[in-house]
């Protein structure tokens, strides 16, 4: 057994000494100790000297404090001491994790760690660290508190403007608290809205808010880092009365919803090469094949239309052709001439 498993089932002795409700005054040091080494006896680990015992004594005191505040009393000869809880009723014998759950809770506190930096989500760090504490304490932990070593990762910007501005949107959805929200679009000057946030939304390492604005009826997004400045606003929250965000992604690429605009099944030819990776990563849940065979792949997918697929599209170059619709054909065309012209024209 290892020194500090061998530590934790000696203090488990110590504990059930220090509340033994059968011993008015308690236990002596040597009789706490020779109760640890008949315990002990099976791992071949004997307690040599009662310093050993006063120090666990210390150690359970400081750190379950108050709750395990120990009453000294000295014996009939002034010199012995016993000791028990103040409070008998205290134990610290809770439930303890073993190694293995520690290490998958650390791992899932960890992923909650992608929000580090968020004032929002201090909790997480704090959480860790005493997990951490009382497991080292408890069942041998330092292996995992010590590594500080993930198993996994996820793509994210932690550069990206804005980002100081999610614990604050945060605080708002969920208040319900309306804000002033001064907004600067490409190529505009800065605008100042009176905004109802409602959800917050990460698409490709980019933050967005989607909400309402007193100024327009449709669901206004913002990407967070367009955003100025964010203040609290008198105006009466707007609240939300008719969208459900579980669902309301489910019909596009990315974040924008083009007003009036309904689904369209597209027709996408695949190039050989390119068919394994969007057979294994779709580009849409909706995707289904139409054709398989070699040099004739064809796949479906049913969207609404939006600058998002545009720029998915686009990103794999030539090995997807837009079959149909005519119209997103014709838009794809377009810009890649254009960029075909560019490109001639910077030779």
């Amino acid at each position: 057994m290892s020194a500090n498993k061998i530590v934790w089932k000696r203090r488990l002795v110590v504990d059930r000494c220090l509340r033994d409700k059968t011993k008015p005054k308690g236990y002596q040091l040597k009789e706490i100790m020779d109760k640890c080494n008949y315990v002990l006896k099976a791992d071949e680990y004997q307690v040599t000297s009662p310093t050993t015992i006063r120090e666990d004594i210390r150690e359970i005191e400081d750190y379950w404090w108050p709750q395990s505040k120990i009453i000294k009393t000295k014996g009939a000869d002034r010199r012995e001491l016993y000791y028990q809880y103040e409070n008998l009723d205290f134990t610290i014998n809770q439930e303890i994790l073993t190694d293995q759950e520690f290490a998958k809770l650390d791992q899932a506190i960890k992923l909650l760690s992608r929000f580090d930096g968020l004032p929002q989500f201090e909790w997480i760090d704090e959480m860790r660290s005493r997990l951490k504490s009382v497991h080292s304490f408890a069942k041998s932990a330092h292996s995992f508190a010590n590594k500080e070593q993930m198993v996994i990762s996820f793509d994210e910007n932690k550069e990206a403007f804005g980002k100081q501005y999610i614990s604050l949107l945060f605080d708002a959805i969920t208040s319900r608290q309306a804000l002033n929200i001064t907004y600067q679009p490409y190529h505009s000057e800065p605008i100042t809205y009176v905004f109802s946030p409602y959800f917050l939304k990460e698409y490709l390492n980019r933050w967005f808010v989607l909400g309402q604005t007193t100024e327009y009826d449709n669901i206004t997004i913002f990407a967070l880092d367009r955003i100025k400045e964010i203040e609290g606003s008198t105006e009466k929250y707007l609240p939300n009365d008719t969208i459900d965000f579980n669902t309301y992604f489910d019909d596009i690429i990315g974040v924008s919803i083009v007003p009036d605009q309904d689904k369209e099944v597209i027709r996408l030819k695949v190039s050989d090469a390119q068919y394994p990776y969007i057979e294994s990563k779709p580009i849409h849940h909706s995707q289904r094949v139409v054709s398989d065979e070699p040099g004739n792949i064809m796949i479906e997918i049913e969207v609404i239309p939006n600058p998002e697929l545009i720029q998915r599209l686009l990103s794999f170059g030539d090995n997807v052709v837009v079959m149909t619709p005519k119209s997103l054909q014709e838009n794809i065309a377009s810009i890649l001439l254009k960029s075909i012209s560019q490109y001639k024209e910077s030779k």
